[in-house]
């Protein structure tokens, strides 16, 4: 039967298991038999551990379960086979050899269903075992590669297959609901690898976040029009070497933790080098929030025309405190400028320009993060989420 099964199944070859296989039949067949003999229904058949440590073993070697499946498929056509030819030399009355013929292929047959349900059962136990035991293994190496103390992150990089001499940019994928399936986590990454380049690494940091470094090309930019599922992305400035490597991770992180305070409805992808000054702040969020409202004042309200008001001051003092070109950013005339300035200087009671820096980075924040009328930063949704 073996040697059937190799014969028929070419991968059983190119899996190295030929050994595994023969075992694995002389387990199953005296099990089945010695059922068969004692009258045992077919249905109470449990895998004997021979057969469930043969089982793992094919898992750790590779070998496919849908490969599995039709060794045993194959196993009982073959074994039926035997039992018919060995009824028909066995000169019994026509009968009775039926009879032997319906109970034992009725037999083998329901034995082999069984047997399979409890196998799947078991190799994807152990299959999931062992993608987890290699995932922590990769976590593992990569921390040391991250780990700025670690004497060898070149070791780390070879157990990882990487070449860390490329240019890698980091990204930080986590779900924007809580700890989820990591299906979820792989398909946000499948989505955004269309702009990416080859050389990926991927790991599970933890059941809500996946880390991932890729090679890419200059000038790349990831937006969230492929994703489906609400998750959140930070993505680093692309580094070369080990350096660049750790560097784009640390900044990856940064922007997560920016789209965590930011994230609404929608997936949401944050590069690093357009929240850079935020990424600084949200480690503080009450005193970010506070200094942004004792900056702003009556500026941090949602209301419209505040929210216009902020963007004409933030374009007056981009603009060097040029109403004429502020004005031909805001597509307005100047004299509107001028009017909505001197407005926020009578409801401020003060010249913009005497805190210009503080107004500046304040609105920046207000409009990065969203602080607009919210009770907290964690609980703050940006304006766009909410037009």
């Amino acid at each position: 039967m073996a040697a059937h099964l190799v014969q028929a199944m070419p991968e059983i070859g190119n899996a190295h298991v030929e050994e595994l296989v023969l075992r694995s039949l002389q387990a199953n067949i005296a099990v089945a038999f010695d059922q068969l003999a004692r009258g045992v229904s077919p249905t109470e058949h449990s895998m004997s551990p021979e057969v469930l440590t043969y089982t793992r073993e094919m898992v750790r070697r590779g070998f496919a379960l849908d490969a599995v499946m039709r060794g045993y498929r194959l196993s009982t056509v073959y074994l039926v086979d035997c039992w018919i030819d060995c009824v028909a030399a066995s000169g019994a009355p026509a009968q009775v050899a039926l009879d032997v013929v319906k109970e034992g292929s009725g037999f083998l047959w329901t034995w082999a269903e069984v047997a399979v349900g409890q196998l799947t059962a078991e190799y994807e136990a152990e299959a999931k075992r062992l993608a987890l035991e290699r995932s922590q293994a990769r976590l593992l190496a990569v921390h040391g590669l991250l780990d700025a103390a670690q004497p060898e992150p070149a070791a780390a990089a070879r157990r990882l297959g990487l070449d860390v001499s490329a240019r890698h940019l980091a990204i930080v994928i986590s779900s924007a609901e809580g700890p989820g399936s990591s299906d979820v986590l792989d398909a946000a990454l499948r989505a955004l690898s269309r702009d990416l380049g080859p050389g990926r690494l991927a790991v599970h940091a933890d059941a809500r976040t996946l880390w991932c470094w890729s090679q890419c090309p200059d000038g790349v930019v990831l937006d969230s029009s492929g994703l489906q599922a609400p998750v959140l992305v930070g993505t680093g400035r692309p580094g070369t070497g080990v350096e660049g490597f750790r560097r784009s991770h640390r900044e990856a992180l940064a922007a997560s933790r920016v789209a965590e305070q930011v994230r609404g409805a929608r997936p949401l992808v944050v590069a690093y080098a357009d929240v850079r000054l935020a990424a600084m702040c949200v480690a503080e969020p009450l005193e970010l929030e506070a200094f942004v409202r004792d900056t702003l004042g009556y500026l941090a309200g949602a209301q419209a025309d505040t929210r216009r008001q902020r963007e004409t001051l933030a374009a007056f003092l981009s603009a060097h405190c040029n109403y004429r070109a502020a004005a031909a950013v805001l597509g307005i005339h100047h004299n509107t400028v001028r009017y909505r300035v001197e407005q926020v200087e009578r409801r401020l009671g003060r010249d913009v320009t005497s805190h210009r820096r503080d107004l500046e980075v304040a609105l920046h924040l207000s409009h990065v993060l969203g602080l607009h009328d919210a009770g907290s930063v964690r609980g703050a949704h940006r304006e766009s989420d909410r037009s």
